[in-house]
Order: structure tokens, then C-alpha cells, then sequence
């Protein structure tokens, strides 16, 4: 659907809407969340699907993004406009596809949203999936609070264990 809504060469933001399937996660270029999108549209060519269009992760960027994230989180029906594309594959020897990678955890394009202001909660989450968000948020802070004084590695990685975001984990 993106090869025959944008073309090769896209150049205009494409609206996506759709269902976070993760919590917003803080990366040091902003903010990164990963959209199971449902509509698209370009201009007046819109594309509705039953089932999801497929998963997309974009970074939003700009001086709001931190401060929004925290409004991001898994099961929220947001709307945003992005820049699509194909992830980009290094052909290095040795090294790995993100391509690859990234279509098994059911991602198959990438983008950016320059501006927090871009993205809109539609919808929010069932009441279950707010709950999970709120448990996951709070567990975050305490993490924090508790064990990110000494070491911010160990907190990273107490927070993977725990609740499975990864996000402040190093290559490393």
C-alpha cells in the first residue's frame, strides 16, 4: 500500500492513523512509537483497511516530544502526519538487516513526525490497556526514583526485566 499511495520518491507527510502497539519510548533524537496503522491517506487517495495496514515506528522530534510521551502508550488510537519510508538496509558484511529485524516484530516502515503538535490521540485505550499503561508508567518512576540514582545502566536493565521496555537499554 505505501509503494502505491506515495510513490518512490515521497516527499509529502502521509496521515496515518491507528493503535500504538507500545508505549512511547524517550531515545535521545525524541521520541519513538510503533503504529499499527489502520487508514491512511495522502491527499485525496485514502486507504481504509479491515485489518491493520501493517506496523510502522517513527520518531517523533521537537522540543514538545518528551514532554508528550508520556500521553503515548500501547492501545491509544492516535493520528499523526509522517514521513514514510522503507527502513534502510547497511549493506555491510557482517552486519545486521534492521530491515529484517524490524518485519519480525511486525514493523515495515519507518518514518518521522517533526513536531509532537503532529500527533493526536484520537481514541484512548480500553480500560484494561489503560491500567497496563498506568502499571507500566509507574513502575518506570519507582525504577527511577529508586535505582536510577546509582547506576542508569541497572536501571535500564531492572526496567527491561520487569516490564519488558528496552528503550534505555544500550547497544551494549
Amino acid at each position: 500500500w505505501f509503494d502505491s499511495l506515495a510513490g518512490p520518491a515521497q516527499s509529502e507527510p502521509i496521515v496515518v492513523e491507528g493503535v500504538l502497539a507500545e508505549d512511547g519510548a524517550l531515545t535521545p533524537a525524541g521520541v519513538s512509537l510503533v503504529i499499527r496503522a489502520h487508514r491512511v491517506r495522502l491527499g485525496d487517495r485514502a486507504l481504509e483497511c479491515a485489518r491493520a495496514c501493517g506496523g510502522i515506528r517513527v520518531s517523533v522530534t521537537g522540543a514538545m516530544a518528551a514532554g508528550r510521551a508520556s500521553a503515548w502508550r500501547a492501545g491509544r488510537r492516535i493520528r499523526c502526519a509522517a514521513l514514510l519510508r522503507h527502513p534502510s538496509v547497511f549493506h555491510n558484511p557482517g552486519g545486521p538487516d534492521e530491515r529484517k529485524a524490524l518485519a519480525r516484530r511486525g514493523v515495515a516502515l519507518a518514518g518521522s513526525v517533526k513536531s509532537a503538535a503532529l500527533v493526536e490521540v484520537v481514541e484512548d485505550s480500553r480500560w484494561l490497556d489503560a491500567l497496563a499503561a498506568q502499571a507500566r508508567a509507574w513502575a518506570r518512576r519507582r525504577i527511577a526514583d529508586s535505582v536510577g540514582p546509582w547506576s542508569a545502566r541497572s536501571a535500564a536493565v531492572a526496567t527491561a526485566i520487569l516490564i519488558g521496555d528496552r528503550s534505555g537499554l544500550s547497544l551494549e
